[in-house]
């Protein structure tokens, strides 16, 4: 096995296709955010079920660790519950995202309190952060209930600017890689 290293790569255009992807569907995402929406809502779903299968295989790895097993397997149960259904009705997905969203993280802002009080009995010094965390995370929440169409555009707005900075990221890789390749020749 031969170790390849980030000067060894040949393939740098690669990066810079990635990268132009990402952009152009960072664009497209903030351009159309109605459609953009409805892709995001479904892929959302099936995150959420995912996310949800790792939250019960990660509580069943901690069944000794009571608070730990317990709150991981009610989120998995959730989260799996929650995404099958907007899944199969993409229509409820579109309507109540921004409500879905907002008490999913009440529930996992709960989680993370609850979470950081447990790391705390620990003695893990660092307790304070994941609390911080939690409280953001009820405050933002909340605003997301209060505020859903605001809570639409800012989960397509983020997501779009998410895709610009990966893409972004990729353009630069490929042009590093692209300085090294051609120094090489």
């Amino acid at each position: 096995m031969t170790n390849i290293t980030f000067q060894d790569s040949k393939h740098w255009w690669i990066q810079i296709l990635v990268g132009v992807l990402w952009i152009t569907t960072g664009i497209a995402t903030v351009l159309f955010p109605g459609q953009s929406f409805l892709v995001l809502a479904l892929a959302f779903s099936v995150i959420l079920a995912a996310t949800g299968a790792s939250h019960i295989i990660f509580s069943l790895y901690n069944k000794k660790h009571t608070e730990i097993f317990i709150w991981n397997l009610v989120v998995g149960i959730l989260d799996i519950l929650i995404g099958s259904l907007l899944f199969l009705h993409p229509e409820i997905t579109a309507v109540t995202l921004p409500f879905v969203f907002g008490f999913l993280l009440i529930f996992r802002s709960v989680s993370l309190i609850s979470f950081s009080i447990e790391i705390r009995r620990l003695r893990n010094s660092h307790w304070g952060y994941v609390l911080v965390l939690g409280i953001s995370t009820l405050l933002f929440a909340i605003f997301v209930l209060f505020f859903p169409l605001i809570g639409i555009f800012t989960i397509v707005f983020w997501t779009g600017i998410g895709f610009l900075i990966s893409g972004l990221g990729n353009l630069y890789l490929g042009w590093k890689e692209f300085k090294i390749e051609r120094r090489k020749s």
